[in-house]
């Protein structure tokens, strides 16, 4: 049986959050997304096409915190395209990587639209988190841009109240 988009429930360890514009955020990556990479995380990879400049690139620092958090990682790989100005893409990715010991490699190809995080845990665990607007859906200001995000991950534990934030 077909569901309304709305009522629908979603499938065991899935947790969906749909984030609504507003002027003043009480919402944070941490707050967001602890959960998820509560478990050493090894590796992680990023999937976005419009990390193009340094603000944008700069917007995965605090997901690599939280992976980092748990000194197990190894590797963070992100794809993303390559921008017409290239080289201060190149300056500004450095400046991240240097920041994490070397340990982001950017991969510069044609990539379809979606905009994920994959993580590996040490135990071999996989989650995702897919960010529908993508890394830029929380604003400098601290104002959040309305979109949604599709947590998937066998540890979830869902709150429902927060499937409506």
């Amino acid at each position: 049986e077909a569901c309304k988009l709305m009522t629908c429930t979603p499938p065991e360890s899935v947790k969906v959050i749909n984030l609504y514009a507003s002027s003043k955020s009480y919402v944070s990556v941490e707050s967001l997304f602890t959960e998820v990479f509560s478990k050493p995380c090894k590796q992680i990879l990023v999937n976005d096409p419009y990390l193009h400049n340094r603000d944008r690139i700069f917007l995965l620092e605090p997901y690599i915190k939280l992976a980092a958090a748990h000194e197990e990682l190894e590797k963070v790989i992100v794809h993303t395209k390559r921008d017409q100005h290239f080289s201060q893409q190149q300056q500004a990715e450095a400046e991240l990587n240097q920041k994490y010991n070397n340990l982001i490699t950017f991969k510069h190809k044609a990539l379809e639209h979606d905009r994920y995080i994959l993580l590996t845990r040490v135990n071999g665990e996989q989650a995702r988190i897919i960010l529908g607007r993508g890394f830029d859906f929380m604003q400098a200001d601290g104002s959040i841009r309305s979109t949604f995000i599709i947590i998937e991950d066998p540890i979830i534990q869902v709150d429902f109240s927060l499937l409506h934030t």
